[in-house]
């Protein structure tokens, strides 16, 4: 089940509603009954504002980093 779990992870695509579509999968090969994934999508289009939010301020504040140790120094 991990080896799963973390191999779909991995191969999630970065759409929104991606990880629904992976998840219903996981559910469904370990034999948990996926009737409950209605109520999840409903929450997960909130919670996938906030990750992309993370997701962009992270990588803005990655590039700003190695801009400021390895960019191009300006005479």
């Amino acid at each position: 089940m991990l080896a799963t779990v973390v191999a779909a992870s991995i191969g999630t695509p970065a759409i929104p509603g991606g990880g629904v579509i992976i998840l219903a999968s996981v559910l469904q090969s370990a034999g948990i009954p996926i009737d409950g994934l209605i109520i999840i999508i409903g929450i997960d289009r909130i919670l996938g504002m906030f990750r992309t939010a993370v997701n962009v301020t992270g990588d803005l504040t990655a590039s700003l980093i190695f801009d400021k140790f390895y960019g191009s120094k300006k005479l």
